[in-house]
């Protein structure tokens, strides 16, 4: 999860694609991943 990776992806693809594999990789139907403690919550 770099954040520099983050912008040049936003720059070369647009913040809606972005947003949206963002979604796929960390929302899913058992909840949300939590990056800071590891523990996914359900939602």
């Amino acid at each position: 999860m770099s954040e520099i990776e983050n912008l040049k992806t936003i720059k070369e693809k647009g913040i809606e694609p972005f947003m949206k594999s963002e979604d796929e990789k960390w929302v899913t139907a058992e909840g949300v991943f939590c990056v800071h403690d590891k523990k996914r919550y359900s939602s």
